[in-house]
């Protein structure tokens, strides 16, 4: 039902009272998109149906009556109902569909079979380019690397490949490398075989005889080998090819440092786009992360290492393949370890003889020490209830300096009570035994 100000609530049993006028409805005073007239409840009148859409209120619940969906919702025609488009949308055409976003937002272009298509972000993700509107200030994000690339620079070329696809040295995402590399697929790039190319030669055949790409400054010739080439001159923008860059002075092309792809100047620092998916160091700009650092693919850097890692492929503790002083490696996370090697750990006790927490879980090594001290304990448990009986039986069978007069029958009592006290000391040390059996069960068990 539906309120003076539009709002619709569920219709519930009308109570007859003299204060909302019972289920009397109305026909005058009525708002314009109400149908069938309204009716009286709680000092409001309520329509009884909409005469074009029902709009769902964003915060109160409930509903309104509409002549047209207001921005921020779509038609849905079948239900004749209003409905909120997705978060972020200043207008939509469907449920899952924006058309444009709000002022802070950038709207997602792509194929519409596109996982992020007609959604609106608060920024770009990989893969996509932002750009504005120059005359509305509209944001969007544009589908710009090429297939298979996740993430590229505005120039074109791709810095991380998807799943599936390799990343070449001239920044191409390829289904399988070519003669002379292998495909890395935890890296997705394509790695060159350690194998020694003929001289002056960049890529060449799996068995290493002909080449296939001359380095800088050289051609192959017909028999597959590079000879010298002319200096190039650089074009009119004073731009080169991949490898190299224009040297001024001479307005020729020269061969950039091995490592880049692009470059500013011959130096391993000059570097402005790595090769074979490299990233520049953060201090030094050459294409190499150095020790202590690793390679963040999202953003293309070299990013520092956790403190206690000497060597990761990723952050935090539990990337690291060697540890740094005063931390010890179990499986790929670096564990801090006291001096003497004690760790530090709640879990660890001092490393027993010539182990260390790096050739034995601290885990074994507490159990094997619950262990030896549980039967250390037995054992002297059992040598100190032997020595009590046998003090107590010679106390006890000792003979006095007092005659004793008995028959055969009283050497025959005598000696089965011998007996009884020998069985029952037999049957405490096997209680004893019993009982040292439960725990090293146990104790194996929580191992």
């Amino acid at each position: 039902m539906c309120s003076t100000d539009w709002i619709c609530v569920a219709v519930g049993q009308i109570q007859k009272t003299t204060k909302n006028f019972g289920d009397v409805i109305l026909k005058e005073n009525c708002h314009p998109e109400c149908e069938n007239g309204c009716r009286m409840v709680n000092s409001s009148l309520d329509c009884v149906n909409c005469r074009h859409y029902y709009q769902e209120l964003r915060n109160r619940g409930g509903s309104k009556c509409v002549s047209k969906c207001e921005p921020g919702y779509y038609l849905d025609t079948n239900a004749r109902r209003c409905n909120l488009c997705l978060r972020g949308c200043a207008t939509c055409s469907s449920a899952f569909l924006c058309d444009t976003c709000l002022p802070s937002m950038f709207l997602i272009v792509s194929d519409p079979e596109h996982l992020w298509h007609g959604k609106c972000e608060t920024e770009c993700p990989d893969g996509f380019l932002a750009e504005q509107n120059k005359l509305n200030g509209a944001r969007r994000c544009l589908f710009k690397c090429d297939e298979g690339c996740l993430n590229c620079t505005a120039e074109g070329p791709c810095r991380f490949c998807k799943f599936g696809y390799f990343l070449n040295s001239f920044g191409h995402c390829l289904k399988s490398c070519g003669d002379g590399y292998y495909d890395d697929v935890n890296k997705r790039k394509c790695v060159k075989y350690e194998q020694i190319c003929p001289q002056n030669c960049e890529q060449c055949s799996k068995n290493a005889s002909i080449c296939q790409v001359c380095k800088f400054d050289y051609a192959l010739n017909s028999v597959g080998q590079c000879e010298p080439q002319k200096l190039r001159p650089c074009d009119r923008n004073e731009q080169c090819p991949l490898h190299s860059y224009c040297e001024k002075s001479g307005h020729v092309c020269q061969a950039c440092h091995p490592d880049c792809a692009k470059c500013i100047g011959p130096g391993f620092d000059q570097c402005t786009l790595c090769k074979d998916g490299q990233a520049p160091n953060p201090k030094s700009n050459d294409c190499s992360c150095k020790r202590g650092y690793y390679f963040n693919a999202k953003f293309v850097t070299c990013e520092k290492c956790h403190i206690a890692c000497a060597v990761c492929n990723g952050p935090g503790t539990n990337f690291c393949s060697e540890c740094n002083p005063g931390y010890s490696l179990l499986g790929s996370s670096c564990i801090r370890c006291c001096d003497n090697n004690e760790s530090s750990s709640r879990f660890c006790i001092r490393c027993l003889g010539s182990f260390t927490s790096s050739q034995y879980s601290i885990k074994t090594v507490v159990i094997s020490s619950c262990i030896s001290a549980a039967l250390l304990f037995i054992v002297i448990f059992g040598a100190l209830m032997t020595c009590d009986w046998y003090r107590k039986s010679r106390s006890a069978y000792e003979y006095s300096n007092v005659p004793i007069y008995f028959n055969s029958d009283s050497v025959k009592l005598l000696e089965n009570e011998y007996d009884e006290k020998f069985e029952e000391h037999d049957n405490q040390l096997s209680h004893v035994q019993d009982d040292s059996d439960v725990v090293i069960d146990v104790l194996m068990e929580r191992a």
